[in-house]
């Protein structure tokens, strides 16, 4: 499902994420393809002011690539996703 989102997002030449930050974007787009989330809107941003919401029709949330780097070394360390801590966005 966001699999294609990122795919736009990356096929942009202005993209300016990292290796790092792209490898991330993508691991993320399947963690919330398994919480029923899905990538709505970006902001077209280049590298850290790319801004996205994510919405599962009832609540929707903004993460930017750096929110998604922490969320994911915080997985990775072991640490569940804290979904009262992520910016909420008005619908």
């Amino acid at each position: 499902m966001n699999g294609f989102a990122v795919e736009q997002i990356l096929a942009r030449p202005s993209h300016g994420l990292d290796a790092g930050q792209q490898h991330v974007l993508r691991r993320m787009a399947d963690f919330l393809d398994r919480n029923s989330l899905r990538i709505v809107w970006d902001n077209a941003g280049s590298g850290s002011t790319l801004e996205m919401h994510v919405s599962n029709d009832a609540e929707r949330f903004s993460l930017t690539i750096e929110d998604m780097v922490q969320l994911w070394e915080g997985m990775r360390g072991g640490r569940a996703v804290d979904w009262s801590s992520l910016r909420h966005v008005r619908q």
